[in-house]
């Protein structure tokens, strides 16, 4: 999903693609990404055998982020900013992505 703002597309793109950088640092970072991947595989073709497999990834995004949190106070004050984009990031991703109630 990208963002339309007044200034039109930008803001959502770059963002998904430092998203998508980041990705490769970030294991739950990766699982959001594969929960969205599936979200969107389920919307193509229409089928309901997506619907697990998307779970089963959001489910593992929230698990990393939860075990993420409880480590960053035995991290380095350096670190835990670079774990906070992380962490963010994932945040925002599956905001943008939830599913409709």
């Amino acid at each position: 999903m990208i963002l339309v703002t007044e200034r039109g597309f930008s803001v959502g793109i770059s963002q998904f693609s430092r998203f998508l950088a980041m990705a490769g640092k970030y294991e739950y970072l990766r699982h959001c990404l594969c929960g969205i991947s599936a979200a969107h595989l389920r919307t193509a073709t229409k089928s309901s055998h997506i619907v697990p497999l998307e779970g089963h990834y959001r489910a593992l995004a929230i698990h990393g982020m939860v075990e993420e949190m409880q480590n960053l106070s035995h991290q380095s004050c350096e670190y835990r900013e670079e774990i906070s984009q992380g962490l963010i990031a994932s945040s925002i991703l599956m905001a943008w992505y939830s599913p409709n109630p």
